[in-house]
């Protein structure tokens, strides 16, 4: 999931990056959220609950301004992607203090808005490991386990699915080590594994994944290895 946070007091300023910034992500077709606040107090109250991959922010706002906002949140440690809109070139230089991904001068432009979410994509891409799934990009750890079922593969995610008619061989060559082969159907992702059984490797949702008696071994390293931190 891409999660985006636009914070800007002119709403019909908001509306329009609301609008510009879907298109976008459905042009892409990835899985994608976008939460509007109007301010920069709004955004504080609701950050304290979640958390965001990419923030474009009005620097020019009453009260917290969009520049105090994003030194507040790297001085608390946040490393989104920040996006500043505005309608002065004057804030360019201040911006490198907060490692600001790029500016947007208003009156925005659809071609240099896409630009600029093309670029936080790919960067945000690399850093959370996505893979594309019958051209979906999904982020490998929102996949719980995979099963082969009638020549197809099933990708089981949160509240999705989804099948591609690809081998398990073939489906193991773009998963990270955090994916490991417990039974000849069945893939997990040991990320959401809680604990594994003779028969079973339990996921943190409920499932019970079958588990081969002769993988037994290799699976119990894998799930140790990462809780030690070696994956």
């Amino acid at each position: 999931m891409f999660s985006i946070a636009i914070i800007e007091d002119e709403l019909p300023q908001l509306d329009l990056l609301k609008s510009m910034t879907s298109d976008w992500a459905n042009s892409q077709n990835i899985n994608f959220c976008i939460n509007c606040f109007a301010n920069a107090e709004s955004f504080l109250f609701a950050y304290e609950d979640t958390s965001f991959d990419l923030l474009l922010i009005d620097i020019q706002m009453e009260g917290m301004t969009g520049m105090e906002l994003a030194k507040k949140l790297r001085q608390e440690g946040d490393k989104s992607e920040i996006v500043f809109v505005t309608a002065i070139k004057d804030y360019v230089f201040e911006g490198y203090d907060v490692n600001a991904l790029h500016y947007l001068v208003k009156p925005i432009k659809h071609e240099q808005l896409y630009s600029v979410l093309d670029k936080a994509l790919g960067k945000v891409e690399k850093e959370n490991n996505y893979i594309l799934i019958k051209n979906k990009k999904v982020a490998v750890d929102d996949i719980y386990y995979i099963e082969s079922r009638n020549h197809y593969l099933h990708y089981f995610l949160e509240n999705d699915s989804i099948s591609i008619n690809i081998t398990i061989a073939e489906a193991m060559e773009n998963l990270s080590r955090t994916f490991v082969r417990c039974h000849r159907s069945y893939i997990v992702n040991i990320i959401h594994a809680t604990h594994i059984t003779k028969t079973d490797v339990v996921m943190d949702n409920g499932k019970k994944i079958p588990l081969s008696r002769n993988r037994v071994s290799g699976v119990k390293s894998a799930f140790i290895g990462h809780y030690k931190g070696e994956t």
